[in-house]
């Protein structure tokens, strides 16, 4: 299994260059765009779910990036500029039998200073934000993906093409503008927006 945080700050094109660890619930697709992103003087480090493990769950996500922190902070390779990140999905985590927990590990996240990006009903919703305006009678992530897939033609969320999407990535961020930081989206939408706004990769580089 992948170090919680492999990235030292030596290994940091410069030595200010700030770090971002994310710990993504999707196992594949957030990954995969995340780590394509253009970005200038930043350093990405994704935790994704490992697929063995099955550790999905939103208490799972916060743990990770915890851990991430604690051993930064330990080897004193973290600075001040760097931030922790949860990207995750509302899916099935917002049916009655799960949405308190839902809530607390958000609320629990953001008082730890992690910044939360939520996407109803999941990631693809941010993909699908760079070809178009989200409709707003998607009834689930089966259906958003199929959607996804006519859009473009194709989609495999476990080998994305990442080039598809990187010219809409300025679009997406204007489609996606109004979306609250707090809480989660109520409708199809995706606070992924933040996450890309923090990283400059809607800007040119």
């Amino acid at each position: 299994m992948t170090p919680a945080h492999p990235l030292k700050r030596p290994d940091r094109k410069l030595r200010d260059d700030r770090l971002f660890t994310i710990a993504t619930e999707d196992a594949y697709a957030a990954k995969q765009y995340l780590e394509a992103l253009p970005t200038r003087r930043v350093a990405v480090v994704v935790l994704p779910t490992d697929t063995a493990e099955n550790r999905s769950s939103p208490k799972h996500l916060l743990e990770r990036a915890r851990k991430a922190i604690a051993e930064a902070t330990k080897a004193k390779t973290r600075l001040p500029d760097d931030q922790a990140w949860l990207v995750l999905d509302t899916d099935h985590w917002v049916e009655a039998n799960h949405v308190q927990g839902f809530a607390n590990t958000l609320s629990e996240a953001r008082k730890a200073g992690i910044c939360v990006a939520v996407s109803n009903p999941c990631f693809e919703a941010w993909l699908y934000l760079h070809c178009d305006e989200l409709p707003s009678d998607i009834s689930g992530c089966g259906d958003l993906i199929q959607r996804l897939k006519a859009k473009l033609g194709g989609y495999n969320k476990t080998r994305i093409d990442a080039s598809r999407f990187l010219p809409g990535v300025a679009a997406a961020v204007r489609r996606a503008a109004a979306t609250p930081r707090d809480g989660w989206p109520q409708t199809p939408g995706s606070q992924v927006v933040h996450l890309v706004r923090e990283l400059g990769a809607h800007e040119p580089v």
